[in-house]
């Protein structure tokens, strides 16, 4: 799964209704991924034109809130080990897209997998 989800820097949404949008999209992408399937997800890192970011579309904030959700929908976060040979520190995340005129993007990538032996937690 690969989203983009709207950020709320060019527009007048209320952030309580953005917040809710970002928890359910999250929620759904999660419970969408295939056993060991990818999430990857943009979002605004850094407004270069004095827009307001959301802490909700923070990659911290959204990180933890993956793994959260993760937790919650019987599933893990699958840690990548080293790679050989080693990757200069061009390939290496956090990765970054960035426009210098709007915004500086984060692109976050998790890899998932169904627990196994837990129950499946109720939706």
């Amino acid at each position: 799964v690969v989203a983009d989800l709207p950020y709320g820097v060019n527009t007048e949404e209320e952030d309580i209704g953005l917040a809710e949008l970002w928890s359910d999209a999250l929620k759904a992408m999660i419970t969408a991924l295939m056993d060991d399937g990818d999430l990857v997800l943009c979002l605004p890192d850094r407004s270069n034109v004095g827009r307001r970011i959301f802490f909700f579309t923070h990659r911290i904030f959204v990180t933890q809130q993956v793994l959260s959700l993760a937790e919650q929908l019987g599933r893990e976060v699958i840690i990548h080990a080293d790679m050989v040979p080693r990757p200069t520190f061009l390939f290496r995340p956090p990765f970054y897209w960035e426009s210098g005129t709007a915004l500086r993007r984060s692109v976050l990538h998790f890899r998932m997998r169904i627990r196994r032996g837990v129950p499946s937690p109720k939706q």
